[in-house]
C-alpha cells in the first residue's frame, strides 16, 4: 500500500469516526430535549376514573402543561393538577369559581355570584351533583369541581376543599391517546 494509500484510509476512518461522533452528539442533544420537554415542561399523566367525563375518559393520556401558571395564572375553565391533600394522589378538576366569588350549587346547577354558569360543552349528571350552601371563595384559591358531578371528588369535598394556586403543579394541554380523540386545550 502506497502512502497516498494509507492517507486516504486513514482520512476515510477520521472521517468515519467524526460522522458516528456527530450522530452520537445529536442523539444525546435530542434525548436531553426530550427529557426537558417531557419530564419538566409536558408531563404525560395517564386519567383514572370517570370523573372527568365526558372530556377526558378512563385510561386516557394527556399532557400537562407544568410552565402554563408561571405564564398566566389558571382561570375558569381551565382543567388543573394538582395532588389531594388528603391522600397525596394527583387530580385534575376544572376550575369553576375564582377568589373571591360566592359559587353555590342549587338542584344540580353552578351559581356563580347568583348567575348560573355555562357547562353545557363539558359537565354531566348535574342533577346527581349534590347541592352547596353558597361559598366565598378565598384569596390565592380556586373551587374545583369534576366534570362527570355523579362521579365527584372535587372542592365540595372537604378532604379538598379551595385549592391554593400554589397547589397547582399544571394545567391540561393536551390529550394524546387514544389517537382518535387527540385534542388541544388551549
Amino acid at each position: 500500500m502506497s502512502r497516498t494509500e494509507r492517507r486516504t484510509e486513514r482520512h476515510r476512518a477520521a472521517h468515519r469516526a467524526q460522522g458516528l461522533m456527530g450522530w452520537i452528539v445529536s442523539l444525546i442533544i435530542v434525548f436531553a430535549l426530550l427529557f426537558l420537554i417531557f419530564e419538566l415542561w409536558l408531563v404525560p399523566v395517564r386519567v383514572t376514573g370517570q370523573s372527568m367525563e365526558p372530556s377526558l375518559s378512563d385510561r386516557e393520556v394527556v399532557l400537562i402543561d407544568h410552565a402554563a401558571k408561571y405564564w398566566k395564572t389558571p382561570g375558569r375553565g381551565d382543567v388543573v393538577y394538582f395532588q389531594d391533600p388528603s391522600t397525596g394522589s394527583m387530580l385534575l378538576k376544572r376550575i369553576v369559581a375564582l377568589p373571591g366569588e360566592t359559587v353555590d350549587i342549587a338542584q344540580g346547577r353552578v351559581y356563580i355570584d347568583g348567575r348560573p354558569l355555562e357547562e353545557s360543552a363539558y359537565a354531566v349528571n348535574f342533577e346527581q351533583g349534590g347541592d352547596m350552601a353558597a361559598t366565598v371563595v378565598p384569596e390565592g384559591k380556586v373551587f374545583v369541581l369534576s366534570d362527570n358531578r355523579a362521579e365527584s371528588y372535587d372542592s365540595r369535598s372537604p378532604q379538598i376543599g379551595c385549592v391554593t394556586y400554589e397547589k397547582i403543579e399544571g394545567v391540561l394541554r393536551f390529550r394524546i391517546l387514544p389517537t382518535s380523540r387527540i385534542a388541544f386545550y388551549y
